[in-house]
């Protein structure tokens, strides 16, 4: 831990002091990615498994951003009204992005199928509200034991970095606003390239404990950099 800090720090231009105090937040975190390996080994997940626990973690990001955005300071009119706007946008689209990732993703390698509009129990107006709910269907047989448990773990970890933000900075500005509205994307969208790569190459390999351990490790060091550039940020 201490070599990693030391390392990050200088990579970051940041006291050594300043990533240590932050000792816990990193401690969780790698904790938390090392839960699906655990799933992996001990439990029968499969890379589809733990694509899951990916994409619900984007959720996990949305929600905490969402807190910034709602906390951050606003130190006049022009300020609270780009608020107002900003938080709601921020939900609408970045709800809008996770939903068609999601969509396209297990699409692809859960071999989910939409059933036609005609075979729908809703009018065919509500078509698209039909098709979510049956994607939902399919998404909760995707829950097999110990996911949930997994998805609770990551709400943890982030709040427990987002406590640590608060405390190094307790309140972001409203000039920021536009900035976090598009910073979650910059998390989530690498990680979602990196795991759907990983479940493709699992599926047309069939080895699966190699890449998705590399998968795991991956996406653990796009975390702690993540982490570890907001720090110098902050």
């Amino acid at each position: 831990m201490s070599r990693f800090i030391e390392t990050a720090a200088a990579l970051f231009r940041l006291d050594p002091d300043e990533l240590r105090s932050s000792r816990i937040s990193i401690i969780v975190l790698i904790f938390a990615n090392l839960v699906p390996l655990y799933g992996l080994f001990f439990l029968g997940w499969q890379a589809i498994n733990i694509l899951l626990i990916y994409w619900l973690e984007a959720f996990i990001v949305g929600f905490y951003n969402l807190l910034k955005l709602t906390t951050a300071r606003c130190d006049d009119s022009t300020e609270h009204l780009r608020k107002l706007l900003d938080v709601p946008a921020f939900a609408m689209h970045f709800s809008i992005y996770c939903a068609v990732v999601g969509f396209i993703v297990f699409k692809e390698f859960s071999g989910y199928q939409p059933p036609p509009p005609e075979n729908l129990d809703v009018p065919t107006y509500f078509s698209l509200v039909g098709i979510g709910n049956d994607f939902w269907t399919h998404i909760k047989s995707l829950f097999t034991p110990g996911i949930a448990v997994a998805a609770v773990i990551m709400f943890i970890s982030h709040g427990v970095s987002f406590t640590q933000q608060l405390a190094d900075r307790p309140l972001y500005s409203g000039r920021s606003l536009t900035a976090l509205t598009f910073k979650p994307y910059l998390r989530v969208v690498p990680i979602h390239i990196v795991a759907a790569a990983g479940v493709a190459i699992t599926q047309a390999t069939g080895s699966t404990a190699a890449i998705i351990l590399t998968l795991v490790l991956a996406k653990t060091a796009i975390d702690l950099a993540f982490f570890t550039i907001e720090k110098s940020n902050s």
